[in-house]
């Protein structure tokens, strides 16, 4: 391994992980080091809410797109 001097960023580090042990290694580095989150857990009543909130949001943007015709877009007798 070439010298790499003696300023070592992250980003140096997480390059020389991968190159050593490739892209599992440098995940699982980042989480080590708290650069990444891991997933969490959800109980059933957590994740039904989400669902349902992400849901009712793409409702409101549906109905702001026909509302507002600046956010409409093109009508299907405009297409080329």
């Amino acid at each position: 391994m070439p010298d790499q001097g003696g300023n070592w960023t992250r980003r140096k580090f997480l390059h020389m992980v991968g190159v050593a042990g490739g892209s599992a290694a440098v995940y699982e580095t980042m989480v080590a080091l708290g650069m990444l989150r891991t997933p969490r857990e959800y109980t059933e009543i957590e994740l039904t809410g989400l669902i349902a909130t992400v849901g009712h949001l793409a409702y409101h943007v549906g109905a702001i797109r026909q509302i507002e015709r600046a956010t409409r877009g093109p009508l299907a007798s405009e297409s080329p």
